[in-house]
């Protein structure tokens, strides 16, 4: 029997909605048709004494039927102090404010599993999708698609070939160059430089050089800082799962 002294889950929702005004400076939500699997913040693009417009760059992750998809859109974030109590707790799951507004849609060829951005060039972002290749994108210079069942998926900007199986979630942008680094289902990490490709992304790219993890699988975290790499490692024996971590020099 069920302990009464248990909140529902509505009733659990419910609580933490009408708690938002006390645990957030502020609070909005924009209704999807599709889940996304992952969102970054791009550049900031304005500032006012009321809110921060920012850049989003957001996933839509679909049955199939319908292309899926990398979303470009701009979000206005209210500053602190500036949100109406009412409007943060009395929000409708299906609603869509105008405080997100899509400026840009890029069909994607599969899934986006992960997405970064380059501190260097945040309009430059990289994606992993269930293939080996890591596809690289220029958002500002990619055309709007219209998303339409059987559309032909956009073409990435920079191919970066490497892995031999499968790469879907380890990626990572460093902040001290132009560095993109991806773990794959080959136990593989790989490290690709795209500094000549800033501006101009027009050509695959061969990696700059690959390590291999034994026979463990790279975690979807590559962290990154300074001059130094850390990769975290996922290994399973006959003791179980164990974690380890490697670092690399970048200088």
């Amino acid at each position: 029997m069920k302990d009464p002294g248990e909140l529902s889950e509505s009733k659990k929702y419910s609580k933490w909605k009408s708690l938002a005004p006390v645990l957030y400076d502020w609070f909005g939500n924009h209704a999807l048709v599709w889940p996304s699997l992952t969102c970054r913040w791009g550049p900031v693009l304005d500032s006012t004494p009321r809110h921060t417009k920012q850049r989003v760059y957001l996933s839509e992750q679909t049955d199939g039927t319908w292309p899926n998809t990398i979303v470009v859109a701009n979000a206005e974030v209210l500053k602190r102090r500036v949100a109406v109590k009412d409007d943060m707790f009395q929000f409708r799951d299906d609603n869509k404010p105008p405080f997100i507004k899509k400026c840009k849609t890029i069909i994607h060829p599969g899934e986006v599993n992960r997405l970064r951005e380059l501190p260097q060039a945040s309009n430059i972002v990289a994606t992993h999708t269930d293939k080996p290749q890591v596809f690289v994108w220029n958002l500002d210079t990619q055309l709007a698609r219209q998303t339409v069942p059987g559309a032909v998926p956009s073409r990435p900007d920079l191919v970066l070939d490497g892995h031999k199986e499968n790469a879907e979630f380890a990626l990572a942008a460093c902040r001290v160059a132009p560095y993109l680094l991806s773990g794959g289902k080959d136990t593989e990490v790989v490290l690709w430089s795209i500094i000549d490709h800033v501006t101009s992304l027009n050509q695959a790219r061969l990696p700059l050089f690959t390590v291999s993890v034994n026979h463990g699988m790279c975690l979807p975290l590559c962290c990154r800082a300074r001059s130094r790499i850390c990769i975290m490692q996922l290994t399973r024996n006959i003791h179980g799962y164990f974690f380890s971590t490697i670092f690399l020099a970048l200088t």
